[in-house]
């Protein structure tokens, strides 16, 4: 029996002999010490072991080795000995499966050497079983799982394409798409916003509103100086024009020269002279007697043209020639015409006077709507015209003539390009000489 297992030396004697031996005081203190508690168990056990095998033939059999034939008192002595060698071996599943024992209050306690087992499986136990209510805070720290379809990345948001790209989910914005107006609000004071229903979502619509600074067009934008206006996204905008002539009060329009008055008129700076001739310093930015190659030319390709003539001149040897050296005339029996274009120069700021000079000589027709002859300022991509044949009576042809031009004060701190610029209009009456220009000359020029 099991009790008997647990190292009782009176029940092994009782199966040695038959009968149920007296037990002495001294045998009872030690029993009392192994098992203080279970006293009247034993000598029932010992009775039953001794009834149930009275020749003591099958008690020998099984204890009879373990026990020597020896005196009451010292085979207890030695049973006692052999039982808790015995109680050291016993394995951890028989442990595992002795009750509790009952304290005295009835409560069920683990003894001493069980309940450390008992916990640790336990808590082994409990680790391995999820919580049932999962900290929040935390997966929100760790991030969503990953996922194999899209199905398991539905946000539950009809206005997001939803998919599954290498395990990590992707929602991406409809754009338009909203739940509520709020969603639709394009940053823009010009536009109502609205989100319209069509079920579970909606479309972002955006009206224009009739607001100050507002537009359909750029023709509803108020013009300000200096700026040029656009309407985009039915805002007006503006933007400089990048021309530093333009003004919107007088101190814009200060160059630095106590020589000049300078004023800002209807947004455009003016300058003009003192008058005070200590101011007057004549500076040449560009000179040109055609001593050197032909300037840049754009004709019709006849031998009627714009080139350098040697012969005929102000300043010797050389003058700019519109016709055909060949004939001495510019009639090609057709209409012909063609373009004459100086270096470009970069005209300085705070200049009082500047001024074009050039000689000219002419043998074409003086009516004016024939043969027209005019001279071009080109200022940036804009193109102005500063003289033409009418500022000669008809007795000034065929001799040289001294021409000079005052040129708007905005031509400074400009790149500035000079053109010469000769056409018939028609193939009759071209039997002159044409046209010879020399000593032409741009820069401040005091009067």
């Amino acid at each position: 029996m099991l009790i008997c297992a647990l190292g009782l030396g009176a029940c092994v004697d009782s199966a040695i002999s038959g009968v149920l031996p007296p037990i002495e005081d001294a045998t009872a203190d030690g029993l009392a010490d192994a098992r203080p508690d279970d006293g009247a168990d034993l000598d029932a056990e010992t009775a039953l072991d001794a009834e149930t095998d009275p020749g003591g033939d099958g008690a020998a059999e099984v204890d009879g080795d373990a026990a020597p034939e020896t005196d009451a008192d010292s085979q207890i002595v030695g049973d006692l000995e052999t039982a808790d060698a015995l109680d050291a071996e016993v394995t951890p599943e028989i442990e595992a499966e002795v009750a509790p024992e009952t304290t005295p209050d009835g409560d069920s306690e683990l003894t001493p050497e069980i309940q450390p087992d008992l916990l640790t499986e336990t808590e082994a136990e409990l680790d391995a079983v999820p919580d049932s209510e999962p900290d929040t805070e935390v997966d929100a720290d760790i991030g969503p799982p990953g996922c194999e379809t899209t199905a398991q990345c539905d946000d539950l948001d009809p206005c997001s394409v939803d998919s599954c790209e290498a395990g990590t989910c992707r929602h991406v914005r409809v754009p338009g798409c909203c739940l509520e107006t709020t969603d639709c609000d394009d940053g823009n004071a010009c536009t109502g916003d609205a989100c319209l229903l069509l079920g579970p979502f909606g479309i972002c619509q955006h009206t224009p509103l009739p607001a100050p600074g507002c537009c359909l067009n750029a023709a509803e934008c108020p013009s300000v100086a200096c700026q040029s206006v656009s309407c985009s996204s039915f805002q007006c905008l503006y933007s400089d024009t990048g021309n530093p002539e333009c003004c919107t009060v007088d101190a814009d329009c200060q160059n630095g020269s106590v020589c000049t008055l300078d004023t800002c008129k209807d947004g455009t700076c003016a300058h003009v002279p003192t008058g005070d001739p200590s101011c007057c310093k004549t500076t040449a930015w560009l000179v040109e007697d055609f001593s050197g190659e032909d300037p840049m030319v754009f004709d019709d390709g006849s031998p009627s043209r714009w080139q350098r003539l040697e012969g005929f001149s102000t300043s010797e040897p050389w003058a700019l020639h519109f016709g055909d050296p060949e004939t001495g005339s510019y009639d090609t029996g057709e209409r012909t015409f063609g373009t004459a274009q100086l270096r470009t120069i970069e005209v300085p700021q705070g200049n009082a006077w500047p001024t074009l000079r050039f000689r000219v000589w002419l043998d074409i027709e003086a009516a004016p709507t024939r043969d027209d002859l005019n001279v071009r300022l080109l200022v940036g991509n804009s193109a102005f015209e500063v003289w033409n044949k009418s500022k000669l009576a008809p007795e000034q042809y065929g001799v040289w003539n001294d021409v000079s031009l005052a040129l708007p004060q905005a031509v400074q701190g400009q790149e500035v390009r000079v053109q010469f610029n000769f056409d018939s209009i028609d193939a009759v009456n071209n039997g002159g000489q044409g046209v010879y220009l020399d000593d032409i000359e741009l820069g401040n020029i005091c009067p």
